[in-house]
């Protein structure tokens, strides 16, 4: 089934995606009745642009769908209006008041259309970049697996291709429609991976294992940096100045969990695995935030899909992030 918004926030986040839309304001004008049902159908729309982030293929089919008979009703629409003469195709008379309204809806409709290609290509990209995901035998929906933190020729993890589509997603909507459609993926990501934290711990231990094992040049400049990582008090959860860690253009992580579940361990061996192949500016700790070099703290948002995870039944500590 489709997301369905569980909040006042997210249900206003959902009736924002209108309100940069200027052809909401004609399509809900009683002028244009069958372009007012259409209103409707798009926020649905919207709403599966959102649910589709769960990685369902029946929710990818409803928004087709959707954004087809939305395509559709602006034709019909734009076909019945003689701009020539100001008159739909029966031949009554469109009110002069309203010729405003219709030369923005068909100027609007050109450009829906052109954000829904973009948005359609960003999807294509989600489904090719899927071979990171798994989907169980006999269910519709994609589990998280660890390949999403292996390398691939082009030099990027799958979870950095998936935060580019976000950025091709964001050329289709405004900035900030595009934030807070991202901060409502992140928060579905996250609660898709708890449901599936179980059968994705094995592997994910798999992974730690192998960074706290592997290289010894990763682990030694993972010991390089164990004070500061044992100096951070683990209650506070890295409690860091937001401006100074920007400004130091440097990306902080912390590794949180309760004493004794071989926090440190972890983070050793993974800060030098960062440091060293991944993010260069990377200090302290693990928490899977995919960087995409210097971009302020709005962009770096795009690229946050937090892992949230418990490690290994021996091992309990949860992957946590920056707030």
């Amino acid at each position: 089934m489709s997301y369905v918004p569980d909040s006042p926030s997210d249900r206003r986040i959902i009736e924002e995606r209108l309100l940069y839309l200027p052809m909401v304001r004609a399509l809900e004008d009683a002028t244009f009745p069958e372009l007012a049902q259409t209103a409707k159908k798009m926020v649905k729309v919207l709403d599966y642009i959102v649910g589709y982030m769960t990685f369902e293929d029946i929710v990818l089919d409803r928004f087709l769908g959707h954004a087809s008979a939305l395509r559709k009703t602006l034709q019909r629409t734009q076909q019945k209006i003689d701009t020539s003469k100001w008159s739909y195709s029966d031949g009554t008379q469109i009110n002069p008041a309203s010729r405003n309204e219709v030369r923005s809806m068909i100027s609007s409709s050109e450009e829906l259309r052109e954000r829904g290609r973009d948005l359609l290509r960003a999807i294509g990209l989600v489904k090719k970049r899927a071979k990171g995901l798994r989907r169980p035998k006999g269910s519709r929906s994609y589990r998280l697996s660890s390949s999403i933190f292996r390398t691939k020729e082009d030099g990027n993890t799958i979870l950095e291709d998936m935060a580019d589509m976000v950025e091709v997603a964001q050329a289709a909507f405004e900035t900030r429609a595009s934030i807070d459609i991202v901060e409502c993926i992140a928060n579905i990501v996250n609660r898709q991976q708890r449901k599936d934290q179980f059968q994705l711990a094995e592997k994910f231990a798999g992974f730690i294992e192998r960074v706290t094992s592997g290289a010894g040049s990763a682990h030694s400049a993972g010991q390089a940096q164990r004070r500061s990582v044992e100096a951070i008090p683990m209650e506070q959860n890295i409690a860091i100045d937001m401006e100074r860690w920007l400004s130091s253009e440097k990306r902080v992580y912390c590794l949180s969990g309760e004493p004794g579940t071989g926090k440190t361990r972890i983070a050793i061996g993974l800060c030098g695995l960062l440091s060293s192949e991944l993010a260069p500016r990377a200090t302290l700790g693990a928490s899977f935030f995919i960087s995409h070099g210097n971009k302020d703290l709005r962009s770096f948002r795009f690229a946050l899909l937090s892992i949230s995870h418990q490690v290994s039944p021996r091992s309990r500590a949860n992957l946590l992030g920056i707030p």
